[in-house]
């Protein structure tokens, strides 16, 4: 049972647009210490996937999911700056994807120590 939901949650990430500028977030990297921020903030994980669809009248929590995307890309930003920034009359996007993500075709080589 256990497994199921872990491997579910393994490819089922959201794409969110903000403008021009898309965020992932991959709810399989979705961390303690986010779902208690999140918390702390006022949220739920449960809310965060229900508002990352991007619907008015869940403004707030598809702010919370941008805010958790931009996180997981190594941002270091606030709740705060974020929220402020998704307004009314910003035009947001949502798609959800549940297959495994493209491999890149030609990954960066890992560094090596030297000769």
């Amino acid at each position: 049972m256990a497994e199921q939901r872990a491997e579910s949650l393994r490819n089922l990430r959201v794409v969110l647009g903000v403008g021009d500028v898309e965020y992932t977030l991959r709810f399989g990297d979705v961390t303690a210490r986010d779902v208690r921020e999140l918390r702390a903030a006022g949220f739920s994980v449960g809310e965060v996937i229900a508002g990352a669809q991007g619907t008015v009248a869940e403004l707030d929590r598809f702010a919370a999911a941008v805010w958790l995307a931009r996180r997981q890309a190594g941002e270091t930003v606030s709740f705060a700056d974020v929220d402020s920034s998704i307004r009314l009359d910003t035009a947001v996007s949502f798609s959800e994807e549940d297959s495994a993500e493209p491999v890149e075709a030609y990954p960066d080589p890992p560094l090596s120590g030297g000769s």
